[in-house]
């Protein structure tokens, strides 16, 4: 089995108004695979059906060749993770019980975290370089830090896959090369499937492994991340034209 992920003719529509058409997509265990495209083609749309957020109209999605109905919640959250964009609780809380909150899916009926818990979710925000931040309150934190501790809560599910809506989102350079180093360390540390929506074509070329394009709602093309992002493809996908040159060292 090589596949963690995989679409199957998946059609998706709002009000009437499709925001996906016949997507098929396999994903690779172990890869980082980056989804681009012009705003409003359904990019968010994507990732959330694949987080079990947004059930298709059309088609199937299998997780590790097990048709999603067949899954429990329980048991997904245990597999994949989800980190959106501009997460911001409604309530006060720590940083630490926050990331802790990361081990609900393994929790049963009233019972509390256990020790193993609090151990794992202090281990992530090691992990994250955030462990220092774990009494302040959340809506304290930079972007930065926040983007962080949402990675350590993600990885305090134990996932297999973690899906990412723009993590780099109103971050200076500096730490969209930060996050996404810290991204690229931990899945060769743990042998994660990446999945995320980018909008920068230079960093989706240096971190990506593959990449696909959305382009009217459907998947305009997919590939190697240094094979298809070209000039040709760039223009065609988003109508400008710019010079492609490696800037970025591995």
């Amino acid at each position: 089995m090589t596949q963690s992920l995989e679409l199957k003719n998946i059609s998706f529509s709002y009000t009437n108004i499709p925001l996906l058409k016949n997507i098929s997509l396999t994903i690779q265990k172990n890869s980082w695979l980056s989804i681009l495209g012009p705003n409003g083609e359904g990019k968010t749309t994507l990732l959330k059906l694949m987080g079990k957020l947004l059930h298709p109209q059309e088609g199937e999605l299998w997780l590790y060749e097990k048709p999603f109905h067949s899954i429990s919640l329980k048991e997904f959250a245990q597999t994949l993770a989800y980190v959106p964009q501009g997460v911001e609780p409604v309530y006060a809380i720590s940083v630490f019980d926050f990331v802790l909150m990361g081990r609900t899916p393994f929790l049963t009926g009233l019972s509390f975290e256990s020790h193993e818990d609090r151990e794992c979710a202090e281990m992530n925000l090691k992990s994250t370089d955030t462990f220092h931040l774990k009494n302040r309150f959340f809506h304290t934190l930079s972007s930065g830090e926040k983007q962080r501790v949402l990675i350590a809560r993600a990885l305090t599910q134990t996932p297999r896959i973690i899906l990412l809506d723009e993590p780099t989102a109103h971050l200076d350079l500096k730490y969209q090369l930060e996050i996404l180093s810290l991204l690229e360390r931990l899945q060769k540390e743990r042998e994660l499937t990446l999945v995320m929506v980018l909008h920068d074509l230079g960093l989706a070329r240096h971190f990506s492994q593959e990449i696909v394009f959305i382009k009217n709602h459907s998947i305009f093309a997919q590939g190697k991340a240094e094979e298809l992002l070209t000039e040709e493809m760039i223009y065609r996908v988003f109508n400008v034209r710019l010079k492609v040159q490696a800037v970025y060292e591995k």
